[in-house]
């Protein structure tokens, strides 16, 4: 995957992106986002059309954020972002 400018300078400020990892849980207080809980993924065999999707595996990782921004449009990611309102 190319990457961009952008996401290069990201690199090099200390921002850690995380391919493959679906959002599970966002755990909060009253005061705002501790934690995040992540699913990680991996590709699957190729379908009919050769796109690999991605497949649940069953690793669960909770890591500490300050701040979170979802990067995808995924139902599942904005579903569990809209369950943890502060």
């Amino acid at each position: 995957m190319p990457v961009s400018r952008r996401d290069r300078h990201a690199r090099e400020e200390g921002i850690e992106f995380f391919n493959l990892h679906n959002p599970v849980e966002y755990l909060a207080t009253n005061r705002g986002h501790i934690a995040m809980r992540l699913e990680r993924m991996e590709l699957g065999a190729p379908d009919e059309s050769g796109r690999r999707r991605p497949q649940p595996l069953v690793k669960v990782v909770t890591m500490p954020v300050t701040k979170s921004s979802p990067v995808s449009d995924t139902s599942r990611g904005r579903e569990v972002a809209d369950s943890c309102q502060t």
